[in-house]
């Protein structure tokens, strides 16, 4: 994340951005999607979107065109899960676009 808050693609295993990667999927009738946790980190101890939400969706499915999330409870706790995964589906909802979203069972006692 920049100072801002904000996640950015990785350009070496990206060259030609996110957008472009989605628009070559579209075209070949695939949607792309993402995975994050409301979690600091995710399961691959990559930045996650705890307390940044709204912005990375409005990344992931406004600028970049993403049509799948999930939503897994990798590096947090029960007390994040609690209200996480409705917290996000309202963003989603909110985003105007079509995104399917995948979430893991948020009240289990112990987190992956």
């Amino acid at each position: 994340r920049d100072e801002n808050g904000y996640l950015h693609e990785d350009r070496e295993l990206f060259p030609n951005g996110m957008p472009s990667l989605v628009r070559y999927a579209k075209h070949h009738q695939l949607e792309l999607g993402l995975y994050t946790t409301p979690g600091v980190e995710t399961c691959l101890r990559k930045p996650a979107s705890y307390g940044h939400m709204k912005k990375d969706v409005q990344l992931w499915v406004s600028n970049w065109g993403i049509g799948y999330l999930k939503l897994c409870q990798c590096n947090t706790t029960i007390d994040i899960r609690r209200t996480a995964y409705q917290r996000m589906q309202r963003i989603l909802k909110r985003s105007g676009k079509k995104v399917t979203y995948e979430c893991d069972p948020p009240y289990t006692d112990k987190a992956w």
